[in-house]
């Protein structure tokens, strides 16, 4: 049976206009939102109801930045260094990030779980932005020749911190001969 759908912003029953309009795609309900305000960060919810029954869903805008992705290229600087990019989606300037690394768990002792080290990085000193796009990068010093790295990169802006990125892999080379 075809169901009534209502969206609610908030709690309140949404009241569209010209910057937000809803679609409906045979039985698939979107709401769009052109030009997202800051007063638009909050909770949507989309409530159906039919003869067998409701159901709803919710998704919330914020203006948190979205999780780092982390370049797969990691560039040699030579001497133990390391320039590790990433880009960030934000809809405000980014404040500051924050890379985690640690070695990897290693074959020869698969359990032990090295402690995380944390660099607090200033987001202006080290952005470039472009719209939303905010491409970064950081050189990592004096780490061990011949070893597996992980690392993870977070992103703050004026809403808070973002999701921590996919932890990313990568193995240093040896001294150069």
């Amino acid at each position: 049976p075809e169901a009534e759908v209502v969206w609610y912003r908030g709690t309140l029953l949404l009241e569209t206009d010209n910057r937000m309009y809803r679609e409906v795609v045979g039985t698939r309900h979107s709401l769009v939102l052109h030009h997202v305000r800051e007063e638009e960060f909050t909770s949507y919810r989309c409530q159906a109801t039919n003869s067998l029954g409701s159901g709803s869903a919710t998704v919330t805008i914020s203006g948190k930045p979205i999780a780092p992705n982390v370049e797969r290229r990691i560039e040699e600087l030579g001497g133990g260094s390391y320039r590790i990019s990433w880009i960030t989606d934000s809809y405000a300037s980014i404040e500051q990030y924050r890379l985690l690394y640690r070695k990897s768990p290693n074959e020869s002792n698969p359990t032990h779980s090295y402690a995380w080290t944390s660099v607090v990085i200033p987001g202006p000193q080290h952005t470039v932005q472009e719209s939303y796009k905010n491409k970064a990068s950081f050189i990592l010093t004096q780490l061990e020749e011949e070893v597996e790295y992980q690392v993870q990169v977070q992103a703050k802006n004026a809403f808070g911190w973002g999701k921590v990125s996919e932890q990313f892999n990568f193995q240093t080379s040896s001294a150069e001969t």
